[in-house]
């Protein structure tokens, strides 16, 4: 049995958002086939309901995580900045790279709102952090197909294809593979009262619900206006979004205002038709929530984030059996109609949004079978499956080498981390 190490580079509690809930499940899952231990900032504690080893470490130390490695042979962790990372391989034990993230195109999402030092800095960063860990893990996982293209083009520029590996793996599976998120195996159970219904929006709201954060990759104002367009016929139409702030987020995001005075000036927030709850719902609490809700939403605009994206968010809704409303142009707008799990609308129209919503609460609609059917797929045991074979074949093959250009991407993050530092000093005193 491995003693596997997974490690979070978000705070784990009571408010999580997808990274550190991605690191909590994912530890639940494999305690069947491993001894794990849960390595998380310093500030992280376990949900109510979860109970398993947790290591608090300081992101700015990586000798911190010392005692932790110690007791792991093989660690699954997402890209580290490359003082972390680095004591992964001083310590000899073989990383699985979690790159559910697609952070090359997130990351440029992230930096529009930056200034253009800043934004710069990141990118430094972003990059070479990356580029470590193309070079020092034992192999990758990924969230779907698309994602998995984008990194074998990734990791083939940084020349981790080769041919002694591919003479017993032609499809490459071994270096990466697809590890979705997943969702419970039990059902969400709801609350002993609304905490919605007859709160914020009427009892007999016809109530779409948009669980997640507002960032500014994402476009909420679209499902806005489309409730907006529902309402001339139907007033009942209500929207409520679950949060707003992230967890310890970045505070340049300008989504979550430019949401809010959107529903204003369309009068919805004095109608109580749009509802915003202030900060994060707390994680325990998101499956009640949802089953308050007729119908999930979620949508975009067409970005390259959009096109590599991994929308967790619509899995809860999958756990909670409601129908999802949504942007098409992502990997989950295609399973949403393939699976028939919803609706989807082009992105940035708000009457073929309106329109798709309409229609998933129309008389004769049921999404419940094929929606029981797509959660029984996806649960956190099915999703890491594969994970218990790449922990051994990374444990019998050892750690790479991860050479002079890793080395350098280090020297260079660790010169570029300083510099931004000191420069968000500076802007803070100023």
């Amino acid at each position: 049995m491995h003693r596997l190490l997974i490690i979070s580079a978000e705070v784990t509690g009571d408010e999580m958002a997808g990274p550190a809930i991605r690191a909590l499940e994912l530890s639940g899952a494999l305690s069947g086939p491993c001894r794990v231990e849960l390595a998380a900032p310093h500030g992280s504690s376990l949900p109510t309901g979860h109970a398993l080893p947790l290591h608090r470490y300081d992101p700015r130390r990586p000798r911190s995580l010392a005692p932790a490695l110690r007791a792991s042979d093989i660690v699954l962790a997402p890209p580290l900045a490359p003082g972390l990372a680095a004591a992964i391989h001083h310590a000899g034990r073989p990383w699985i790279a979690d790159l559910v993230n697609p952070e090359p195109f997130e990351g440029l999402e992230f930096g529009r709102g930056l200034p253009p030092a800043r934004r710069r800095a990141h990118e430094i960063l972003r990059a070479d952090r990356l580029a470590f860990t193309a070079r020092s893990a034992s192999a990758f996982v990924c969230a779907n197909e698309r994602q998995r293209d984008m990194w074998l083009g990734f990791l083939a520029a940084h020349r981790r294809l080769r041919g002694s590996g591919y003479q017993s793996d032609r499809t490459l599976e071994r270096l990466i593979a697809l590890v979705p998120s997943g969702i419970p195996e039990a059902p969400p159970r709801p609350a002993a009262r609304p905490a919605i219904r007859g709160v914020h929006v009427a009892a007999d709201a016809r109530l779409a619900m948009w669980n997640g954060g507002l960032w500014d990759w994402l476009d909420p104002l679209t499902v806005i206006e489309a409730i907006a367009i529902l309402r001339r016929c139907d007033p009942r139409w209500a929207l409520v979004f679950l949060g707003s702030d992230r967890p310890a987020g970045p505070r340049h995001m300008t989504m979550s205002r430019r949401a809010t005075e959107l529903a204003e000036a369309r009068g919805l927030v004095a109608e109580r038709a749009v509802h915003f709850e202030p900060g994060w719902t707390p994680y325990t609490e998101r499956g009640a929530r949802l089953l308050e809700a007729d119908v999930g939403v979620c949508a975009h605009p067409l970005s390259a984030e959009t096109r590599f994206s991994a929308r967790t968010r619509l899995l809860d809704l999958l756990w909670a059996g409601i129908p999802a409303v949504a942007s098409n142009g992502d990997p989950w707008s295609e399973r949403i109609v393939a699976e028939q799990l919803g609706e989807v609308a082009p992105p940035g129209d708000p009457a073929a949004f309106a329109q798709a919503l309409r229609a998933s609460l129309a008389p004769g609609s049921d999404y419940t079978a094929s929606l029981a059917a797509a959660a029984a797929k996806r649960t956190w045991t099915k999703m890491s499956a594969p994970l218990p074979a790449l922990f051994e074949e990374a444990a019998n093959a050892g750690p790479p080498r991860p050479g002079l250009v890793a080395r350098s991407a280090g020297l260079r993050h660790r010169a570029a981390s300083t510099l931004s530092a000191a420069a968000a000093r500076l802007a803070k005193r100023a």
